[in-house]
């Protein structure tokens, strides 16, 4: 197991667009080290997005941080993780009215994903699995049991291909129970799994469902 490897702290320097993909609409930017010793492309992912849906947001964005640390410490194939500062110049700078009011009310500390050029959306009918990706099917899911993530489906698996690795993305909706109400968390604590219903759905469930299993990689780590 490695060793955890904190964020890199980024400032935010020029707006790129805005996503395509994505409830939250994250926004494609350049972004530099501290020091203005290296230049990043970042997916963007703002503390407050003023979408309707009400479950993004800063404590999505922790936990999006959080499960991507625990994946790289695990051995998942990650995109770089970072803390984005926006400034105020930054959001001056746009120009887009809409874009430039959600930035100026982001002011701050924010995350991003370093933007992966040649990935895309992993569809499961244009790949056959071998040794390998089944392997990190299996892990997956023992993953995203561990972290309460029933956010990864066959319709929207939250995973990128480049042709030689899947790589995790997008765990803003993991520790669900702990984050509801008492009673939910009560009832977590008592029994502290994903339900039959989320496991039914995971895309795991297609893709491996006569497969003998492997070894987990993952619980041994």
């Amino acid at each position: 197991m490695r060793l955890v490897e904190p964020p890199r702290r980024v400032l935010a320097s020029e707006f790129r667009e805005e996503m395509a993909e994505g409830e939250s609409r994250p926004l494609l930017i350049n972004a530099f080290a501290d020091d203005w010793s290296e230049r990043f492309e970042i997916v963007l992912k703002l503390r407050d997005p003023q979408v309707p849906e009400e479950r993004h947001g800063g404590t999505g964005l922790a936990c999006e941080l959080i499960c991507a640390m625990l994946a790289r410490t695990f051995g998942f194939p990650m995109p770089d993780y970072f803390i984005v500062v926006i400034s105020e110049d930054f959001a001056d700078a746009m120009d887009n009215d809409e874009t430039r009011r959600r930035v100026a009310a982001n002011i701050g500390l924010n995350y991003g994903t370093a933007y992966l050029k040649a990935a895309r959306t992993w569809r499961t009918s244009r790949r056959r699995l071998g040794e390998e990706l089944t392997q990190f099917f299996f892990d997956l899911l023992d993953f995203d049991s561990a972290i309460l993530n029933g956010d990864r489906d066959l319709e929207e698996p939250n995973l990128l291909w480049n042709g030689k690795a899947c790589f995790p993305i997008d765990h803003a909706l993991t520790f669900d129970p702990c984050r509801r109400d008492s009673e939910s968390y009560e009832r977590f604590l008592a029994d502290p799994t994903l339900g039959d219903e989320v496991i039914k759905t995971h895309i795991r469930r297609q893709l491996l469902y006569w497969r003998k299993r492997p070894d987990s990689r993952f619980i041994s780590r």
